[in-house]
């Protein structure tokens, strides 16, 4: 009998490449999420810092100059803070896209295997009736020499008492 062929064998390999090329792209949103967690928790502290040394600017009683320096400097950290937050949000966003893609060709994938399965159950099959059938008629062909050799025996036997 002919060996096992998976009709479907490039789809197969299609559906196997799409889901490696989503989890690659699952990966790469995950650690660009991480990088934008990083990012705004740096972004936390040095704003953190940045108000803790404007008060101590107020507290040593500094020019006004340097007052409004620190304002100023303290603003554009909370907006830092802003942007950093966004691009967490982004990236969020980005990895449940990424997650939902990797789920989808994960049951594209896996719909092509269960099909694959089901060829290669009916191969095992096909194969056991094919094993079946010759065995059976291995066992006619020696039931049918038996009884060849039982009738010659027989026919010797006659033939040796009619002597």
């Amino acid at each position: 009998m002919k060996k096992f062929r998976f009709t479907l064998q490039a789809v197969h390999v299609v559906r196997q490449q799409q889901e490696r090329q989503a989890l690659e792209a699952y990966g790469r949103c995950l650690r660009a999420r991480q990088q934008a967690e990083a990012a705004l928790q740096q972004a936390r502290q040095n704003l953190e810092e940045g108000w803790r040394r404007q008060r101590e600017l107020e507290a040593s009683g500094a020019p006004a100059l340097w007052l409004v320096h620190g304002q100023h400097w303290c603003a554009l950290l909370e907006e830092r803070c802003g942007q950093a937050e966004t691009a967490l949000q982004q990236a969020r966003e980005q990895t449940s896209a990424a997650w939902a893609r990797l789920a989808v060709a994960r049951r594209q994938r896996e719909a092509v295997e269960k099909l694959r399965q089901r060829q290669w159950r009916q191969y095992e099959l096909a194969l056991a009736r094919e094993e079946q059938k010759q065995l059976d008629e291995l066992a006619t062909l020696r039931f049918l020499s038996q009884g060849e050799t039982l009738r010659a025996t027989e026919a010797m036997a006659a033939d040796s008492l009619s002597l």
